[in-house]
């Protein structure tokens, strides 16, 4: 059933007109003034630093700016379309009162008018995980990779935008390394079925 979903015979007008544009989530002009793209929208991406450098920071910032329609960073603004909607930040690291402390600092930073700060009252939904177990993904022992922790995630997404017509913008989760599953990091199939996960969230 799942496979007769997917599987469609190439149409006509897929050979003969282009496709549809590329959304993302933030845009921005090149050093050649034209327009690009950054964080295809419905699609996995992965910001990578090492430890200290301020990726929770940047990721708090990006939910920031979506909830605003402001720019990341100073410097990637919002796309009108691909960046509209709801937005999930998870942080499995932290509880509910430093992720308080943390969204305060980034709209302090900001200087956010009282409007934008409704903004993001509205549009943001924060997923404190410290000491929570929330790996999306199991162990390859057997056929179901998928842990109850993910298909929760799953259905509590759904239910928070069942009446928003705009869904999820973007997901955030922080860190990779409690999410992804024991053997993530060192596995290459392991990887691939967290993605995998991921790739079905977007959906």
């Amino acid at each position: 059933d799942r496979i007769g979903r997917l599987l469609q015979p190439v149409s006509d007008e897929w050979v003969t007109v282009e496709g549809p544009p590329r959304s993302y989530l933030l845009n921005y002009v090149d050093e050649n003034g034209e327009e690009k793209g950054l964080f295809p929208s419905g699609r996995v991406g992965l910001l990578a630093a090492p430890g200290g450098t301020g990726k929770s920071f940047a990721l708090i910032d990006l939910a920031v700016a979506v909830a605003t329609g402001g720019s990341w960073l100073n410097t990637f603004p919002v796309d009108s379309e691909g960046g509209r909607g709801r937005v999930l930040l998870a942080m499995a690291e932290e509880d509910a009162e430093e992720m308080r402390r943390r969204l305060w600092s980034a709209m302090e930073s900001r200087g956010l008018t009282p409007s934008q700060r409704r903004a993001v009252a509205s549009r943001i939904d924060v997923l404190p995980l410290a000491g929570e177990q929330c790996a999306l993904t199991k162990d390859g022992n057997d056929n179901d990779v998928r842990t109850t922790f993910a298909d929760a995630l799953e259905e509590a997404l759904r239910e928070r935008v069942a009446t928003d017509d705009d869904g999820w913008a973007v997901l955030l989760l922080d860190p990779v390394s409690r999410f992804a599953g024991p053997d993530a990091e060192k596995d290459n199939a392991a990887a691939t079925r967290f993605i995998q996960v991921l790739e079905s969230l977007t959906k």
